[in-house]
Parts: C-alpha cells; sequence; structure tokens
C-alpha cells in the first residue's frame, strides 16, 4: 500500500470560505469515514436542510449499532427524520 498526503479542511471551513451558511443537500458516499465525517459536521451545528449517507456498516464488526448509535446521537427528540435502507444480501 502507498499513501498520499493530502491537506484536509473541514466543512464549516470551506462553507465560512465560500460565504455560504446552510446546505440544502449534503450527499455522503465516503467508503467508512462517513462515521467521523457525519459526527464532526454534526458537532459543528451546520445548518443542513437534507442529509443523504450510504453508511458502509459491513465495514466494521460493529456497524449497524455505529450507525444506530449516530442517528440516535443526534436526531432523537429533534426535528428531523431518518429513512433507514438496508441492502439485504
Amino acid at each position: 500500500n502507498s499513501s498520499i498526503p493530502v491537506d484536509l479542511k473541514e466543512l464549516g471551513e470551506i462553507m465560512r470560505d465560500l460565504g455560504h451558511d446552510h446546505i440544502d443537500v449534503l450527499k455522503m458516499d465516503i467508503e467508512g469515514s462517513e462515521y467521523v465525517v457525519l459526527e464532526n459536521i454534526l458537532d459543528q451545528n451546520i445548518v443542513i436542510n437534507q442529509i443523504l449517507v450510504e453508511f458502509h456498516d459491513r465495514f466494521f464488526k460493529n456497524g449497524i449499532q455505529k450507525t444506530k448509535n449516530i442517528i440516535n446521537k443526534h436526531c432523537f427528540g429533534s426535528n428531523c427524520t431518518w429513512f433507514w435502507w438496508c441492502r439485504v444480501a
């Protein structure tokens, strides 16, 4: 395996750089990194009207629980709706 170092910016920083104060639709398909990235985005309290995430729970021993945990942490009792779709092999 080889790696290439890259510079990263958090979503909030990119939004500030571009002068944006909200996101209408955010779509993520980032092959297992969605848990860390989504946690970071939601902790920043960025206004996002709709988030579409492909959770790659199959990459982790406790993947389904990780998915449930992030949904429950950020959505329970708040004004949001989660739709859950699961592929069955």
